[in-house]
């Protein structure tokens, strides 16, 4: 990771990483992009992200890095979560659960029960990625859930959120919107 300092306008611009080829099995981030030598993109460090995956056994449930390789993950039997992948093996489309959580973090997604216009909002329709229901009806498809939103996402009715559990159990509300797509 840079350091701030390095940068003027640094507190602008988020946070930004270097990068270099993975070593097997080791950590990395998703680009949303091609990127030169010196350029920045974005990327997804934390949440779930489509990548190109070399599917070895159709069984497996996780994706590894792969050493001096920048295209495509590997499917393994630990590592990140997989949470779709086309069906076959080979090389294919796959969602991944990039993730550096506690085994106790709760991930959920949900959709927005009116348009989001900056500030926090409530999600219904709530999906469990890994975790706890935070629900108190976890069949319920009304019962709500209250989101922080810090990047200040706008979406209509219904967008879809992924949101994060804060680890301070006195934080209100209890989700962190890491994402949020705009409804069809």
């Amino acid at each position: 990771m840079n350091d701030p300092g390095d940068f003027d306008n640094e507190p602008y611009q988020g946070l930004r990483v270097s990068g270099e080829d993975p070593d097997d099995g080791t950590q990395f981030v998703v680009l949303q992009g091609s990127a030169a030598v010196n350029q920045s993109v974005e990327a997804v460090i934390f949440g779930p992200t489509w990548v190109r995956m070399e599917v070895v056994d159709e069984d497996h449930k996780f994706a590894v890095s792969v050493e001096s390789n920048t295209e495509t993950l590997k499917s393994a039997p630990a590592g990140v979560p997989i949470i779709w992948k086309e069906t076959g093996a080979g090389t294919k489309w796959s969602i991944v659960l990039l993730t550096q959580t506690t085994p106790n973090t709760t991930i959920i997604f949900g959709e927005a029960t009116a348009a989001v216009t900056g500030g926090d909002f409530t999600i219904d329709a709530v999906g469990i990625i890994t975790g706890t229901d935070p629900r108190d009806d976890p069949t319920s498809t009304t019962e709500t859930v209250s989101v922080e939103n810090k990047h200040q996402f706008d979406s209509d009715i219904n967008g879809v959120a992924t949101c994060v559990q804060y680890d301070d159990p006195d934080a209100s509300p209890q989700f962190y919107c890491l994402q949020l797509d705009c409804p069809a």
